[in-house]
């Protein structure tokens, strides 16, 4: 059986644009992200770029319809987005 497990990898700590969330690590990627490289926010959800010293940041217009138009990239938000989407309701039933 082949070995499932995401790889961790540690980035410069920087805070979501949108929800102020700290990112420390990405998974699920065979290497160091790379400037330009897109990230989803595991506090919101939205998408997100790194810049030149690995920190995340809104992606522009450009950036945003790119991403879009990546069948194979849309796919994989969508993916984590729902996977997140089910974390954060579990943790809502938790509190209640």
């Amino acid at each position: 059986m082949s070995d499932q497990s995401a790889t961790i990898i540690r980035v410069p700590p920087s805070n979501c644009p949108e929800c102020g969330k700290t990112t420390l690590a990405v998974s699920g990627s065979w290497r160091t992200p790379q400037p330009g490289d897109a990230n989803i926010c595991n506090g919101c959800g939205c998408l997100l770029i790194f810049d030149a010293q690995l920190h995340v940041r809104r992606p522009t217009a450009e950036e945003a319809a790119e991403v879009a138009a990546d069948g194979t990239m849309m796919a994989g938000v969508r993916r984590i987005r729902q996977v997140l989407s089910y974390a954060w309701q579990a943790q809502a039933h938790e509190r209640n």
